[in-house]
């Protein structure tokens, strides 16, 4: 079986170094307090939706070093959870699939179920950026969120380390509007702190 061991073992490399640079600059244990986070899958009409639990293995991998926790009382991987559930647990910052058929911050926002959570509230509902999503690159994805989480920590610099990253990886400059897609920049723009993931913000 053939392949290149070279590069996986670089890549793993990279991966490790950038979690590390991550928890060394912004020190997540000292981040209090930690807000409670819930991950949605939440569809426009209604009906059911799922939410990642504290069991799910997404959470231990990648939480601790965003100065988060998981705000789910459900101690299972994905659950389907009616609305009560989530009103009930009231999480602090709501991240929303990134599939193109899935609610929006917009549609969440004034969908009648949501509007007395704290994090409809402060504009704290968040469209989760496909282009970093989880394991397609796992320390930015962490770095977004702690970003949201605890902007006072950190400074704006996600876009430029991805894009660096991304050259290195492919040999590719990506476009701002590129970056503005993998960021989830428009469906993000009115939400607390999300204009510190636009161009304005970030090297030309």
């Amino acid at each position: 079986m053939g392949g290149n061991p070279d590069r996986g073992e670089a890549l793993v490399t990279r991966t490790h170094n950038l979690f590390q640079e991550l928890d060394e600059e912004f020190q997540p244990a000292d981040a209090v307090p930690h807000p409670r986070y819930f991950y949605l899958i939440s569809h426009p009409e209604g009906g059911l939706t799922k939410v990642l639990g504290s069991a799910n293995g997404y959470n231990r991998f990648f939480l601790p070093h965003t100065g988060v926790v998981n705000g789910c009382s459900c101690l299972t991987g994905v659950v389907e959870v009616d609305a009560e559930h989530i009103i009930l647990d009231d999480p602090d910052i709501i991240v929303l699939g990134p599939q193109p058929r899935l609610q929006r911050p917009d549609e969440f926002m004034n969908d009648p179920r949501w509007r007395g959570l704290t994090a409809v509230s402060n504009h704290r509902v968040y469209r989760a950026p496909p282009g970093i999503d989880y394991f397609i690159a796992a320390p930015f994805w962490s770095r977004w969120l702690a970003e949201l989480a605890h902007p006072d920590r950190l400074q704006p610099k996600s876009r430029d380390l991805y894009r660096s990253y991304v050259q290195w990886l492919l040999d590719y400059r990506l476009s701002d509007e590129e970056l503005d897609t993998a960021y989830a920049v428009k469906d993000n723009h009115a939400m607390a702190n999300a204009e510190r993931f636009e161009a304005q913000n970030h090297e030309p």
